[in-house]
């Protein structure tokens, strides 16, 4: 598998874990089981529009993205690095800090609010496409988060490393 295009973007912003974007109603008529709805966070919402503020000035390399896809030809593999303030991410201890959000949360709320940005350039594109994940969450010196994405879009199956 050849990689067509690789393509990093780069956010300043703090990520949010899935397990705070959407928040849980029970409604239920009197006498019956009721259900459950799902609605999305204030803080989910927040995120979504500083995503969409951080990618619309990366727009360019988005649009590049897009134009190269083609569905069901192409397949994407991403990788994530997360990066939280030492602070944030390391006790006082020295241990991991148990508060910093887990890795795999992180990915969801990032991934869906990418490929909404990527679908304003081609309407096909989604996360269907991508076949590999990497994903880690790293102290760094600033007092500020981040968040890199590396997408590579690729042109077939044959070739990709398995870890």
């Amino acid at each position: 598998m050849s990689c067509l295009l690789t393509e990093t973007l780069y956010m300043d912003i703090k990520p949010i874990s899935l397990n705070q974007c959407y928040r849980s109603i029970h409604r239920s008529k009197k006498g019956t089981k009721g259900f459950v709805t799902a609605i999305k966070s204030e803080s989910y919402r927040l995120f979504e529009q500083q995503m969409e503020v951080n990618l619309a000035l990366q727009m360019e390399k988005l649009a590049k993205i897009a134009h190269f896809y083609k569905n069901g030809e192409n397949f994407m593999t991403c990788n994530y690095i997360f990066k939280f303030p030492r602070k944030d991410f390391i006790t006082i201890a020295g241990n991991l800090n148990k508060r910093c959000a887990d890795v795999d949360n992180l990915v969801k709320p990032v991934n869906d609010c990418l490929f909404r940005s990527l679908r304003r350039y081609k309407k096909e594109m989604d996360d269907s496409c991508i076949v590999g994940i990497k994903a880690m969450k790293i102290p760094h010196e600033m007092d500020c988060h981040k968040i890199e994405i590396e997408v590579q879009l690729r042109d077939g199956l044959d070739g990709i490393k398995i870890f």
